[in-house]
């Protein structure tokens, strides 16, 4: 027996119940919150907010987060509303006084009167993995650099990857290829300062990321993510190159270097 009720009209009873139904779903649906449509571009050291934490682990592990990186369930990291993306943060567990320091790779919670979603490990470290949520206190401890490189695009063939950074530099944009264990050469614009690299980015296409950080303080090894993701381009001209998803094994795609002797490098190049 068809029980689909394609290709004909339902019972009455159950036609006069689709507005009720209706509504349970529209109500059901208010209470997820999505988060703005314009995250802010920057943050304050010292920066607070206290509120409901909650945790993501794995139905999501491996999918690609807001940053671009895969999200690893087992990563100390975080996914906020409008927290800048890489933006490390203390957070406390207000119930037990445990504390973690996370960086912020995607965007989130979804859910009415949540603050933060933190991976299964943050959660772990926090004391809420079995309870699920806990009230938490958020201290910015880390902004992001406002030095930022564009990953404009990835290539299999040199001579493309030749071809677009030398559009980048004819354009005068200090440019870069960075060869990849993955076989995909990188072609990368940077170091520039926030409002340089989006305009690249509108022009050239690509990703725009923070700068790898100075040799100094550095996360905790629990802290840091083993892979970061990039956008590749495999195909005959730059102009048709079809521009694909892939996770690499390296943290980042710039070097470890500061943001004024990056550039200099670049420049040179």
């Amino acid at each position: 027996m068809d029980v689909s009720g394609r290709g004909r009209r339902g019972p009455r009873p159950l036609r006069a119940a689709l507005p009720a139904l209706l509504a349970v779903a529209l109500a059901a649906c208010a209470g997820r919150t999505p988060p703005p449509a314009t995250p802010a571009t920057s943050v304050e050291e010292g920066w607070s907010q206290v509120g409901q934490a909650s945790w993501y682990g794995k139905k999501f592990h491996g999918r690609p987060t807001a940053s671009g990186e895969r999200f690893d369930m087992d990563a100390m990291t975080a996914a906020h509303r409008s927290l800048p993306l890489g933006t490390w943060i203390d957070v406390t567990n207000l119930e037990n006084g445990r504390r973690a320091e996370l960086r912020v790779t995607d965007r989130g919670p979804f859910v009415k009167g949540r603050i933060l979603d933190v991976s299964r490990a943050a959660a772990r470290r926090l004391g809420f993995l079995v309870d699920g949520t806990a009230k938490v206190r958020i201290v910015v401890t880390r902004p992001p650099s406002a030095c930022r490189v564009v990953q404009v695009a990835a290539f299999r063939d040199r001579g493309n990857a030749d071809a677009m950074l030398a559009r980048l530099r004819d354009a005068g944009e200090p440019a870069r290829e960075e060869p990849g264990p993955d076989g995909f050469i990188r072609v990368v614009a940077g170091p520039l300062r926030s409002d340089e690299a989006d305009d690249v980015a509108r022009r050239f296409g690509g990703e725009v990321r923070a700068c790898a950080p100075a040799a100094g303080r550095q996360p905790d090894s629990s802290s840091s993510s083993s892979s970061a993701s990039s956008w590749a381009r495999s195909a005959s001209s730059p102009k048709s190159a079809k521009r694909i998803l892939r996770t690499d094994a390296s943290s980042g795609s710039a070097p470890r270097t500061s943001c004024s002797a990056a550039r200099a490098a670049s420049r040179r190049g």
